[in-house]
């Protein structure tokens, strides 16, 4: 696919990423904040296998936010290039290998299209409907990023189910605090 076409199908014009092969990344408003970016790749999450590419509101080494459309990685890779739970103070508990490591086997229950990663966060649909039951054995799989979910729970006095938050919202949402 060409330029002008991803540009059509994104609605929005596209720039090169030097040094990353076919990656690109969309314009977006100079002052956008991550939860813009991050709703516009949410928003395109669907155009990912017409594009054959992923749509990621992430931050590279540069530290620049952007809306990358990124043609060549699988989504665990993705993870690994975003290096996704690296943020500086996390000591043990994170760290881009574990992560991978785990989302490769949540891979293997059911696919998913990644459309937000960082050192201290990573956010993903599932490709299809999620079961309680693959939520569940998701939930035995997963020991990084769980802040959010453990903070929601403890704020709402809510019962521990975090296997049915992820079936609710048919994806997952990591981060790193």
């Amino acid at each position: 696919m060409d330029k002008r076409e991803i540009e059509a199908l994104l609605g929005l014009p596209t720039v090169p990423v030097e040094g990353n092969g076919a990656w690109s990344y969309a314009v977006v408003q100079p002052d956008a904040d991550w939860a813009q970016v991050e709703s516009l790749a949410l928003e395109r999450i669907g155009l990912q296998e017409q594009l054959g590419a992923a749509i990621v509101a992430g931050m590279l080494e540069d530290g620049v936010l952007r809306l990358y459309v990124i043609p060549d990685l699988t989504p665990v890779e993705l993870v690994a290039r975003f290096r996704v739970g690296t943020r500086p103070g996390i000591g043990a508990t994170g760290g881009t290998a574990r992560c991978t490591q785990e989302l490769a086997a949540v891979e293997k229950i059911i696919p998913f299209h990644v459309y937000s990663a960082g050192s201290s966060g990573f956010k993903c649909k599932f490709a299809h409907k999620a079961t309680l039951e693959q939520a569940q054995r998701i939930e035995d799989i997963l020991t990084v990023g769980m802040v959010g979910y453990v903070a929601e729970m403890t704020e709402k006095f809510d019962s521990w189910n975090i296997s049915a938050k992820i079936a609710a919202e048919n994806g997952i949402r990591l981060r790193w605090d």
